[in-house]
């Protein structure tokens, strides 16, 4: 099985990248998105520093009670 990964357009590098927000015509790494100078402005940067915590699920849980 062979894996193709697309280049950054900014460094160059084969990895994964995404649609840049800002300049659409280019797909970028998650280095060059971090280091960009205008991060500060980006509405929705293509990639962050931080993870997303999942939201825990509401379940009803009923307990059967021997009387």
């Amino acid at each position: 099985m062979t894996i193709y990964w697309e280049r950054c357009d900014w460094c160059g590098t084969y990895i994964g990248v995404k649609r840049c927000y800002l300049q659409p015509s280019d797909n970028i790494c998650p280095t060059c998105c971090i280091l960009c100078r205008k991060r500060s402005e980006c509405p929705n940067p293509a990639w962050s520093p931080w993870l997303k915590t999942a939201k825990p699920k509401k379940t009803n849980i009923r307990i059967k009670s021997k009387i």
